[in-house]
């Protein structure tokens, strides 16, 4: 029976991914008062995993050396079949426990999440360790649950127009300004926007809804608002979707664990991924916007669920070349923006 004992601290996906990859039988969690929520946090999850394994939990002093490594000592002498993943808690926690096992001659590693290998110490070697994990598991671990998002069945019927889009947006671009217009004047019905050169049309209906004709093809919109933003979420979606992710979601709304089961809009996500344990969010924003909310909310999402390894992204089809703030903050937050002047290079890129 392997047993696995890890050390809990914030980035819980350190504490998570060995957990469900090394196919442990036993689990030993050293956990202290000031990490009570992300040992909450990790015991949810670990419960609803489906694997069989046995946990238990140690509550120590995140500094009582001696106090940590007679815990070790103890854990050591009752499992012949150990292993320490002294990834997460504090140095003096993952020093203590270090000792300990090196003096058993037990195996220990450290998990190196962002280049998806293990690195054993004493003696030391390196070995590839791929996370695969889904976008509910990863941010369960973080306390949130997704209560909502849009299946990829229902993008469907607009595909075209998204795919079409993505090569044609920089020449529309005027037609969808003047949309945007009526819909801020809240215009239900106006005259048709057309562009002749690449015929296309933009027109209201008389029940309802707007008809979009292009490329020989005609998309009814019943949700106006398609035009006025929606599209860009959708279009990111499909420019990046072949890059293998192992969960890929659009229109995602989260809450926390204890908390009703209602979309809060500070927590709300235009595209969410995962690939290889790290998670990347993508805020769309079709319109100019002078207001820096949109990027605090992306980083505060961004460092509670993603931890060191998160990426964020602000993309807009709007020039913010003017807003000097934005881009200042941006990079501070290390946030990358793709604005109208390269938004379509997303396609290219690999994540």
């Amino acid at each position: 029976m392997k047993t696995l004992v890890c050390l809990v601290s914030r980035q819980v996906m350190a504490n998570l991914i060995p957990i469900l990859t090394l196919k442990v039988k036993k689990v030993e969690l050293l956990y202290t008062n000031e990490e009570k929520r992300a040992h909450k946090n990790l015991k949810r999850v670990l419960k609803n995993v489906g694997l069989d394994f046995e946990i238990n939990e140690h509550l120590v002093d995140a500094y009582d050396f001696e106090g940590i490594k007679e815990i070790c000592n103890t854990l050591i002498s009752k499992n012949k079949d150990i292993i320490l993943n002294t990834t997460g808690g504090t140095k003096v926690m993952a020093f203590a426990a270090y000792t300990a096992f090196s003096a058993a001659k037990k195996p220990i590693f450290y998990l190196d999440s962002f280049n998806s290998k293990a690195i054993y110490l004493d003696p030391y070697s390196e070995a590839k360790h791929p996370v695969k994990i889904d976008l509910d598991t990863m941010l369960a671990a973080h306390g949130y649950k997704i209560i909502g998002y849009k299946k990829e069945a229902d993008m469907l019927p607009t595909k075209p127009l998204a795919i079409y889009l993505t090569r044609y947006f920089p020449v529309l671009s005027g037609c969808f300004q003047q949309y945007r217009r009526f819909m801020h004047d809240q215009v239900k019905h106006f005259s048709p926007i057309i562009n002749h050169d690449f015929n296309f049309e933009i027109c209201s209906l008389k029940k309802g809804g707007v008809r979009v004709r292009f490329d020989r093809k005609e998309v009814i919109l019943n949700d106006p608002n398609y035009l006025d933003g929606l599209w860009l979420e959708e279009m990111v979606y499909w420019m990046i979707r072949k890059n293998k992710w192992d969960d890929l979601r659009v229109g995602v709304s989260l809450t926390y664990f204890g908390a009703k089961d209602e979309p809060d809009p500070l927590n709300e996500v235009d595209v969410m991924g995962i690939k290889n344990g790290k998670l990347y969010l993508f805020s769309c924003k079709s319109g100019i916007t002078k207001d820096k909310k949109d990027i605090f909310e992306l980083e505060a999402l961004r460092s509670l669920a993603g931890g060191t390894f998160g990426k964020a992204y602000f993309i807009t089809s709007a020039p913010i070349s003017k807003e000097k703030h934005l881009y200042e903050r941006c990079r501070e937050l290390g946030i990358e923006i793709f604005d109208h002047r390269k938004f379509l290079k997303l396609m290219h890129v690999s994540f």
